[in-house]
């Protein structure tokens, strides 16, 4: 998930909005290919346009 991150999101003051990130992953050069899965604990990191970022 990591080739094409980070994803950028927009989101306005006090604007709420629930967010789903899809990607292929491509396996086809990778020595011993996973044949299904999921991922858990996202890092997640909220940045302003100052640069200040908490991660969640």
């Amino acid at each position: 998930m990591n080739n094409d991150s980070p994803y950028d999101i927009e989101l306005n003051a006090r604007e709420h909005k629930s967010v789903t990130v899809e990607t292929y992953i491509d396996v086809s050069e990778m020595e011993n290919p996973i044949q299904g899965g999921s991922a858990q604990s996202m890092n997640i990191i909220i940045e302003d346009d100052d640069g200040k970022n908490r991660r969640l």
